[in-house]
């Protein structure tokens, strides 16, 4: 069944009727109301009411609307499109069909190209006559060329000579030595160039590790390739100052340091047995740390403190706003918040047994509250009778009766309670005409206009026929 709109909706230019699906239904079956559109199943077309007849707007008929650009400005819903000749252009129309055709004969194509030879030309050597009252025939004439035209470019005007052989670019030559027989002259400096001496050794030996190195032959040292010990009496056998040693596996007793115990970005510190973050580092004393992340990856944290502290550094209240605990994957939070000097929690309290509060609830004083409050809310184990919760819900809510005049479009209703501000009352309205069987106890949609914290108005936008009825049930918030 669908839901009863009785008033105007507006999506103020802001939002989307999305995946919207227009009334399946025919033009033969729908009313005819100027502006309603719908889709007709029996032309399976998107049609609208233009209030004297059924106008489709789906597929390339007479009816369908298309955006006109001309000279890059398009037609607005205001303006003709009109179609004017140029020259040589004519513009004929017949039963809506529209003919552009041009007006240019061969007598025009003649003169145009005949002008630009004939006169607008420029040449140099050749000139044009038209024969415009004959064949239209363009003779053109060409002036005698001359050129100098001497010589040959087909051999060298001097020969050259090429590894003592003649040539002249009138064929191939072949060079003794190079590809036929015979010798070249090579008596120029590469005859008489001469190498270093031999590279293959050094021209004097240099000792490495005490032992002679001349390159003919690898070497073996003493101590690092080979048996003996290498002379390690120079400064590298009485370290001074404060030199850095850096050194691997180090197996050790107790360690003793008067200074830091420095690492890597990432330092680890591993108790047997190793590599399986087993074993238990104990700190001799107090643990500090100064960094800005400490993080615990064990599954079990023992405190043997009875007092754990937060925010130990907040100088006042305000410096500890936003301290408290999180707990990870369940977005469950206890914060402590500045602003009303309290412990704020995003989900439920469930408690075994009684609460005892100093103060108010929400503002309430319980101890002092109504007899109902009193009676109902102050023990634990107290339970509300049907009465008491009738008398707290007729105290903020009523319900209110419409009745149709066919002419009146807005009804005031007054509540019977004061709301605490305009808007915190919940406002409903319920069709209750009995013979409307599609919608008899269906929630409807009107305008509601909240304009007192006494009073609203509903309003519709067709006035509803005489008798017709609708509940309006107001509750009130706050």
């Amino acid at each position: 069944m669908a839901i009863p709109i009785l008033n105007h909706l507006d999506l103020r230019s802001v939002s989307e009727l999305q995946n919207a699906i227009l009334h399946t239904t025919t033009t033969g079956s729908a009313s005819n109301v100027e502006g309603k559109i719908i889709y007709d199943t029996g032309t399976n077309t998107v049609q609208y009411y233009n209030g004297s007849a059924w106008v489709s707007l789906t597929g390339l008929d007479a009816n369908t609307w298309r955006p006109v650009t001309a000279g890059g400005n398009t037609l607005s819903t205001s303006e003709t499109l009109a179609f004017t000749a140029g020259t040589n252009i004519t513009i004929t129309e017949s039963a809506g069909a529209v003919t552009i055709a041009s007006a240019v004969g061969t007598e025009d194509v003649q003169d145009i190209v005949a002008g630009q030879l004939v006169t607008n030309g420029s040449h140099s050597g050749i000139s044009f006559v038209y024969d415009d009252a004959g064949d239209g025939a363009i003779d053109a004439t060409i002036a005698t060329l001359n050129q100098n035209t001497t010589g040959s470019a087909a051999t060298l005007t001097t020969p050259r000579t090429i590894g003592g052989v003649s040539f002249n670019g009138s064929a191939n030559i072949d060079l003794p030595g190079v590809n036929t027989a015979g010798n070249q002259n090579t008596s120029g400096l590469a005859a008489t160039a001469t190498l270093a001496a031999s590279a293959t050794v050094l021209a004097t030996a240099r000792t490495i590790g005490g032992v002679s190195f001349n390159g003919s032959a690898a070497i073996n040292l003493p101590g690092v390739n080979a048996a003996g010990n290498q002379n390690t009496s120079g400064t590298a056998a009485n370290l001074s100052g404060t030199p850095n040693v850096s050194v691997g596996t180090i197996a050790s007793g107790n360690i003793t340091t008067t200074g830091y115990l420095r690492g890597p970005a990432t330092f680890t510190i591993d108790p047997a047995t190793h590599a399986d973050n087993t074993g238990t580092v104990v700190i001799a004393g107090n643990l500090q740390v100064d960094g800005t992340t400490t993080t615990i990856n064990s599954t079990t944290v023992s405190i043997d403190d009875l007092n754990f502290s937060i925010a130990t550094d907040a100088a006042d209240s305000a410096a500890a706003n936003g301290a408290g605990i999180t707990i990870g994957g369940a977005s469950a939070t206890l914060i402590y918040t500045h602003a009303t000097t309290s412990w704020d929690m995003n989900k439920p309290l469930n408690v075994t047994g009684n609460i005892g509060v100093t103060g108010t609830v929400d503002g309430i004083d319980i101890a002092a509250r109504d007899a109902v409050l009193t009676s109902t809310t102050t023990t634990a184990n107290a339970a509300q009778t049907a009465a008491e919760v009738g008398t707290l819900i007729d105290a903020r809510s009523s319900a209110h009766t419409i009745t149709g005049d066919a002419s009146a479009t807005e009804f005031t209703i007054t509540y019977g309670f004061t709301a605490a501000a305009v808007n915190d009352v919940i406002i409903q309205v319920v069709c209750s005409y009995a013979s409307d069987t599609d919608y008899d106890g269906d929630t409807v949609y009107a305008e509601t206009e909240r304009h007192s914290t006494t009073q609203c108005k509903i309003k519709f936008a067709t006035a509803p026929a005489s008798g017709h009825t609708y509940r309006v049930l107001c509750f009130k918030v706050a």
